[in-house]
């Protein structure tokens, strides 16, 4: 309860666009880490993975930059 009152102020200086995108960012960007792991691993259907992950970081920056 304390940690979410702490970061009350926090987020409400972000905009909802900026803390999409933050989010949207770091979770590309996760993907993208695992779907690279999965890649040299040579595992089935890996390469869907850091795919998908660079499309959700790139669109988390739009959404970020509020583009389009």
């Amino acid at each position: 309860m304390h940690a979410a009152a702490s970061l009350a102020p926090v987020l409400g200086t972000l905009s909802k666009h900026h803390l999409a995108g933050i989010v949207g960012i770091v979770i590309g960007a996760l993907l993208v880490i695992v779907g690279g792991i999965r890649v040299a691993l040579h595992m089935t259907r890996a390469l869907v993975v850091p795919i998908a992950g660079l499309i959700i970081a790139v669109l988390a920056v739009l959404v970020y930059a509020k583009v389009y």
